[in-house]
């Protein structure tokens, strides 16, 4: 995987430019698949332009980097890529199944403990699917994935205790946040304005 960048037509360009590649292990590539591809041989477009799953590829690179990195988010990102790929820009290979009751499941499972820490691999493992499946499904089903999916949940979760007059802080730790910075960061990301704003215009 190569991060976009600006498209280069041969001509001289000023500067130095800079590439970011991820190389992935063949065989962790073929035992996350090994369930989807059912041992036939797919092939891939070797060049795409797609700009939502560069959006993701970036997304996983900061995901990577020292000063940010989380496990967790890093392997969901990386899933989620193979998934777009899978589902967008296969050349060959089994049909893929349509019917996803185990993401149901998923989602039942999600939605009755939004603030449980759960691994994506205890998650998948509940539903009897490899992660992968449990990505590819929930991105085709939900259109997102697990993690961010938890996230809303949490956020809304966040509301309902922020409407009930209990601090930012609290309300960050009883909805499953790390803490409060990132109850905040999430907040604005899904609703424009921060918990502190969001409480004064409610209470």
């Amino acid at each position: 995987m190569v991060s976009p960048g600006e498209m280069h037509d041969g001509s001289p360009i000023g500067g130095a430019r800079e590439w970011h590649m991820l190389y992935l292990e063949p065989r962790l590539l073929v035992r996350e698949l090994a369930d989807e591809l059912s041992g036939s041989d797919v092939m891939f477009q070797p060049v795409v332009h797609d700009p939502s799953l560069a959006g993701e590829v970036m997304k996983l690179l900061g995901a990577l980097e020292p000063a940010t990195a989380a496990c967790d988010d890093a392997e969901e990102l990386l899933l989620a890529c193979l998934a777009r790929v899978v589902q967008r820009h296969r050349m060959s290979g089994p049909p893929l199944p349509r019917t996803s009751p185990a993401i149901a499941r998923a989602v039942e499972w999600i939605e009755a403990e939004p603030d449980a820490a759960t691994s994506l691999s205890a998650l998948a493992a509940s539903c009897d699917m490899s992660r992968f499946q449990l990505i590819r499904g929930f991105m085709r089903d939900m259109g997102t994935t697990p993690h961010a999916y938890r996230i809303q949940l949490r956020v809304r979760l966040a509301r309902r205790y922020l409407a009930q007059g209990q601090s930012i802080a609290e309300a960050a730790l009883l909805s499953g946040f790390a803490d409060q910075s990132h109850l905040t960061r999430a907040f604005v990301r899904q609703l424009g304005i921060t918990p502190a704003r969001y409480q004064a215009a409610i209470v």
